[in-house]
């Protein structure tokens, strides 16, 4: 199935005014996949705002998920809660992932700091 383009909700939209209990379908590029035991966290940004949406992954999985990496570009489609963490106001509990727009395994800019030399040998991104 196609990614609903025009039915999506900016991440600003979601952050500031999402209402838990409300489905959604949100796209944009992810930044970073951290798995836990129980649960995968994965903060998805579309550039409307600074701050990442912060998604839930269900322990037993959804279809889609183990493609996710960071850099890749998604379109998730889940119901808005309201977050357990201190940072955020409201989570995303996913319902199905999509992936758009895939990347390497080996996909060279992760979440740490670089060395100059190593950006230096990857102008091209």
């Amino acid at each position: 199935t196609s990614c609903m383009w025009h039915q999506r909700t900016r991440v600003s939209d979601i952050l500031t005014r999402g209402t838990p209990e409300c489905r959604v379908v949100a796209c944009g590029w992810v930044k970073t996949v951290r798995v836990m035991k129980s649960v995968t966290f994965v903060e998805v940004s579309d550039g409307s705002c600074q701050v990442p949406l912060q998604v839930i992954l269900p322990p037993n999985g959804i279809e889609g998920a183990t493609e996710v990496r960071t850099g890749c570009s998604v379109c998730v489609h889940g119901v808005v809660k309201r977050s357990e963490g201190h940072n955020q106001r409201v989570d995303l509990a996913a319902e199905r992932i999509q992936v758009v727009g895939s990347v390497e395994w080996n996909y060279p800019l992760q979440k740490k700091r670089h060395s100059l030399e190593m950006l230096r040998n990857l102008l091209h991104l």
